[in-house]
């Protein structure tokens, strides 16, 4: 084989499916021409290029090409799959998932579009509760009331309707265990008329896409974050505040909650706590150095990172609810809202 000259496609801003299918059709046709010619075809995808001549970049388009023929498909049939069906239907290929979903993100910031917008959807692993009534895309009303243990987040956000009704607020939790934790203990007891939403860690991209559906529909309802005390419960909050994503490394984006305040756990509030840890690792500490860097953080935000630093100590919310069951629903969350004290 011949080499042949680099096979470009170039990333340009939001697209629409026909365009993205013409890419995905120009750009296989290309590769195949110069297979056909007995040339090494070479491939750009975001910010690499892969050339034929070389086995492991071979490997990686031969995976490009199996993605973006899916990725056609699914256009054109107007259908979606998300990542782990994705890599299912051709596990030999992939052997992993974390390698199709890192082409898959690769694929995405190539063309600068939403993940949605290529026909792959996410298997939302976010919880909500409380004072919201949904519509799915099948024309079925759902009461959130009623899922004492929570409703998964349904895919395909922009297909589900949220009912008007009277919020109060609403209250984002880092975990699981705290979800359970408040709606066990009282939250809507106490707030029957607001919504509790967790992501369970780190929040996927169909969580905060029905935050920030929530937030364009209520925008004078406030949205508030109880988080850990530690450098990883900030970063989760950060991911809901400013949506750093593997799509982008800029702050305030359009699905930012711009609304979004902390309501805690603060470093400077654990000082005189029992139950807090030293932090050791360090990987975390590290961590906090390199978000201190970040320009975008609200300088309330920066002055505890600074005190988190400085006292290296963390402090995860269920060491405070070992101690009083209804701390949190009863005493801390209820002083913080009356007392306006949030960042």
């Amino acid at each position: 084989m011949s080499q042949a000259q680099d096979l470009v496609v170039v990333s340009t801003s939001s697209k629409s499916s026909s365009e993205i299918i013409h890419c995905i059709e120009h750009l296989c046709y290309n590769i195949v021409m110069k297979l056909n010619l007995h040339q090494y075809p070479k491939l750009k995808i975001y910010k690499r290029q892969y050339d034929y001549v070389n086995e492991k970049d071979r490997e990686k388009i031969v995976m490009y090409v199996n993605l973006l023929s899916t990725i056609h498909r699914l256009l054109t049939t107007k259908s979606f799959m998300n990542k782990r069906e994705i890599y299912y239907s051709n596990v030999q290929l992939f052997k992993h998932q974390y390698i199709s979903d890192k082409l898959i993100d690769n694929i995405q910031k190539h063309f600068n579009v939403d993940r949605q917008q290529l026909g792959i959807v996410a298997s939302s692993k976010g919880l909500i509760a409380g004072n919201v009534k949904l519509v799915n895309n099948n024309g079925v009303l759902i009461d959130c009331v009623q899922f004492q243990r929570g409703l998964l987040i349904p895919d395909q956000i922009e297909k589900i309707q949220i009912i008007q009704t009277d919020l109060q607020f609403v209250l984002i939790v880092e975990k699981d265990t705290v979800f359970q934790h408040l709606i066990d203990e009282g939250l809507f007891v106490k707030y029957p008329k607001c919504c509790l939403v967790t992501g369970r860690g780190y929040p996927d991209h169909n969580t905060r896409q029905f935050l920030l559906h929530l937030s364009l529909l209520y925008p004078d309802v406030p949205f508030y974050a109880l988080m850990d005390c530690d450098i990883h419960g900030i970063a989760i909050l950060s991911t809901y505040k400013y949506s750093i994503t593997a799509t982008t490394d800029d702050a305030m984006k359009p699905s930012s909650l711009k609304n979004l305040h902390w309501l805690g756990i603060w470093p400077e509030e654990i000082v005189d706590q029992q139950t807090i840890q030293s932090i050791t690792n360090e990987r975390e500490k590290g961590m906090i150095k390199q978000f201190m860097k970040r320009p975008y953080l609200l300088e309330t935000w920066l002055k505890q990172l600074k005190i988190l630093d400085q006292i290296q100590k963390k402090l995860e919310i269920e060491s405070i609810y070992d101690q009083d069951k209804q701390y949190m629903t009863q005493i801390y969350i209820p002083k913080k809202l009356i007392a306006g004290n949030w960042l």
